[in-house]
């Protein structure tokens, strides 16, 4: 009986992440699944962070930093990069201080340094600076 309990709980949690990829009302399908697991199996990172994304998606920023936010509090010890990445864009769509964000940036430089977000980060980082320093010499020169 608990096998198959555990197999309607899985396919619930992929059920969820595919109604996410899906889009449109499968937001808030996503939305009500991870409520639903939330209620039987209490507060876990991988459920608070697919029900903060699910939100997020819905343009519920509020409702959905909350959620994240308690998903770093759940487990603080964890490197949760992806809830730090979800964190800085509900900051930036609710216009949290810039501050608020390069601090949320940093804590996830920090315990996730080879993320792929990180990675990229700092490449178009890289890219802007050559092309500020392009423009820059040439507005000298004018």
């Amino acid at each position: 009986m608990q096998a198959s309990d555990e197999d309607a709980t899985l396919t619930q949690m992929t059920g969820a992440w595919v109604d996410l990829a899906q889009g449109g009302t499968g937001y808030r399908d996503a939305q009500l699944l991870f409520q639903e697991l939330v209620a039987k199996y209490g507060n876990s990172a991988l459920l608070l962070n697919g029900l903060g994304v699910s939100l997020l998606h819905q343009g519920l920023y509020e409702e959905a930093d909350k959620y994240l936010a308690q998903c770093l509090r759940e487990d603080p010890d964890k490197s949760n990069a992806d809830t730090l990445i979800n964190l800085i864009a509900t900051a930036q769509h609710l216009h949290k201080p810039p501050e608020t964000v390069a601090k949320l940036l940093s804590q996830l430089q920090k315990v996730a340094p080879d993320h792929p977000y990180v990675q990229n980060l700092g490449t178009l980082e890289g890219a802007f600076d050559r092309l500020q320093a392009q423009f820059a010499s040439h507005i000298v020169n004018a």
